[in-house]
């Protein structure tokens, strides 16, 4: 249950999963620092502790969710559907929400949603959707409303983090009239391969011991000792032992393996 969670969040307490044969029931609680949903801040500008339970399978989903509020509690109850027509991932639900205690004679504060979403994965890693939110009653006896959301997910995936950790800067672009990023492990080695034209590249203050194949990147001062390698980037500085073949892979740091590494991220920190 997506809930925007206000200036920042300080600290998320407690996140747990559990999978069953038939989906997965997840718990979550986090203190925020405002509690804002929509542009307005339901805590008055100040903390708030939320948390929830939602069930999710593959076709349908549902979920309760609470945090406090400038006069009390707010719970919501979810459900819908999550069915796929071509490249169109649907979402198609209902959003409940209560405010125990907070009627009065002038207005009725409960209502609900009835929420419309569909998305594109455009890529492994981009995302991008719209959803449209209506109610009938809105909050308060306000009349109808609806709300239009666009939005978009960009996922940093492995090759990305381990670069940024070890304070690299990640770049994507058009080199050559082609389109390249470093996200995955295929698009790393593929951009690093157009790059130089598809041949090795060692440093001279690198050494390899062991047969070296095409698209090999080695980086100044590694070392490196295996069989044989091909199709592979060893980052600066990096201790490897490989007792086998080292293929399609990413290596850093100190990593010493018995046996081959093939199409492997391997970050041995050397902190």
């Amino acid at each position: 249950m997506k809930k925007i969670l206000g200036l920042a969040v300080l600290a998320t307490v407690a996140t747990a999963g559990v999978a069953s044969a038939e989906g997965t029931v997840t718990a979550n609680v986090a203190l925020t620092s405002d509690y804002v949903f929509r542009g307005i801040s339901l805590s008055d500008n100040g903390p708030a502790i939320q948390g929830g339970f939602d069930y999710t399978t593959d076709a349908w989903y549902a979920g309760v969710w609470g945090s406090n509020v400038v006069e009390g509690l707010e719970l919501d109850v979810v459900g819908g559907i999550t069915p796929t027509t071509g490249p169109v991932d649907w979402d198609i639900g209902f959003i409940g929400y209560f405010y125990p205690g907070a009627d009065d004679d002038g207005a009725e504060f409960d209502y609900y949603e009835i929420k419309v979403g569909a998305s594109h994965d455009f890529t492994d890693q981009l995302t991008a959707g719209a959803a449209v939110y209506y109610s009938p009653d809105n909050y308060g006896d306000t009349g109808d409303a609806t709300y239009w959301e666009v939005n978009a997910s960009y996922e940093i995936t492995d090759a990305i983090q381990m670069l940024i950790d070890r304070g690299h800067e990640v770049l994507a672009g058009v080199y050559g009239g082609r389109w390249f990023d470093t996200g995955t492990l295929d698009s790393f080695l593929e951009s690093s391969s157009f790059l130089t034209d598809g041949a090795s590249r060692i440093d001279p203050s690198a050494q390899v011991t062991g047969l070296v194949g095409s698209r090999v990147v080695v980086g100044a001062g590694a070392s490196v000792v295996c069989d044989s390698i091909e199709d592979a980037t060893i980052l600066p500085g990096a201790q490897i032992t490989v007792s086998g073949r080292i293929e399609h892979s990413i290596l850093a740091g100190a990593v010493t393996i018995q046996g081959d590494v093939m199409g492997q991220i391997v970050d041995g920190r050397m902190d």
